[in-house]
């Protein structure tokens, strides 16, 4: 019930003021402008506890954390309109404590990485680790390979609980490895080692035939250019 929900997040809130040395009512406060910035409803917890370590909700109740959240949010937010906040603090409350300049670049990177998709906000909602450079090169790699002939953000957007269909049924994703260089923005470049041996060797850049040679001593399936996406 709310009440049970609001005892709950009284203790809790208390609790973790004594981890981050404030004062209990001080660190209520502040977790009170924290679920306003991030649009909570009655009813709810935000972020999830359970998706956090102690010392990670501390930075959420102690001084001044709703203007460094507020700003993260500006920079999701901005990027990716559609992004509801509350699925990230509900999923991967850790983004909103993401070094500012760290999480522009991904956000910058994900938006260039999906810019075919018809709401990439949408997407991100739903798997908040498309924000990772590498997770996404790793999912967007898996599924070209699952599904070569038809493009993997359009695969994703049509379909994206199909992530955690594979991770429950221990589907695992193709592992992507940094490729050394980053493309004229600065973006990194990656390279998906796949299962099979699909990609056309004459279609491959030069920088792709090198990581396919020398990557672990094996031949990854497909490479993945995660700025351009499809």
């Amino acid at each position: 019930s709310s009440s049970m929900l609001t005892r709950f997040r009284k203790r809790r809130v208390h609790e973790l003021a004594d981890i981050a040395d404030i004062e209990g009512d001080v660190a209520m406060a502040n977790w009170c402008s924290v679920e306003a910035i991030l649009g909570a409803k009655p009813g709810t917890m935000l972020p999830d506890p359970e998706k956090m370590k102690d010392k990670d909700w501390a930075r959420f109740v102690n001084t001044g954390a709703a203007a460094a959240i507020s700003k993260r949010v500006v920079v999701l937010k901005s990027r990716f309109p559609s992004l509801d906040i509350t699925l990230i603090a509900k999923s991967k409350p850790s983004l909103l404590l993401e070094e500012i300049d760290v999480l522009q670049r991904r956000a910058e990177q994900a938006a260039l990485t999906l810019h075919t998709a018809q709401d990439a906000g949408k997407l991100i909602g739903i798997i908040p680790d498309l924000l990772n450079p590498q997770a996404c090169a790793s999912v967007l790699g898996t599924l070209a390979r699952f599904f070569p002939k038809k493009p993997s953000v359009e695969t994703l957007e049509k379909d994206p609980d199909i992530v955690r269909r594979m991770e429950e049924n221990d589907v695992a994703l193709d592992p992507a490895f940094f490729v050394g260089v980053h493309d004229a923005s600065g973006f990194e470049l990656y390279a998906v080692q796949g299962i099979d041996q699909t990609a056309a060797k004459e279609s491959l850049q030069d920088w792709q035939k090198y990581i396919r040679e020398t990557v672990h001593g094996k031949k990854p399936s497909s490479t993945f250019h995660v700025p351009m996406g499809d």
